[in-house]
């Protein structure tokens, strides 16, 4: 197949961008716009549902944006952690260094309390539930 000089020009005028996506994706409430999980929850969470889905209400906001990007930034290939072996005077240290994103996403994760005996069960599931879609990209399409 030859490529003519007009499909050059018009392979060279893509207008298609990611934004869209990109806003769509950063705008996601994962709790508010999941009515499967909010669905499942009335079902399965009995008299805890409304106390447990109020929790949900604050709580999602920081792990659809703030930890979302943490976890995001963390990712990048030129910040994967990385063993440092010898401190500046050249003593053995055999230290992981992580990147900051990752200590500042662990330290408010941790902070909530997901295993505390004093959280109700279906509260503490929901909370992990939302903080494992950190692993992976979230599609606006849900």
């Amino acid at each position: 197949m030859t490529i003519t000089s007009q499909d050059q020009q018009i392979r060279g005028k893509n207008s298609y961008t990611f934004d869209e996506f990109l806003e769509k994706r950063n705008n996601l409430d994962w709790y508010k716009d999941d009515p499967f999980l909010q669905k499942a929850l009335k079902k399965y969470a009995g008299s805890q549902y409304e106390q447990i889905h109020i929790e949900l209400q604050h709580f999602s906001p920081a792990v659809s944006s703030r930890w979302s990007t943490l976890a995001e930034r963390a990712a990048r290939p030129e910040v994967r952690p990385y063993l440092l072996h010898f401190d500046a005077f050249n003593h053995r240290i055999d230290r992981v260094i992580r990147p900051m994103e990752t200590h500042q996403l662990e330290k408010e994760v941790f902070s909530t309390g997901l295993f505390s005996s004093k959280m109700p069960a279906w509260e503490s599931f929901a909370k992990r539930m939302l903080i494992h879609q950190l692993g992976k990209p979230v599609s606006p399409a849900r």
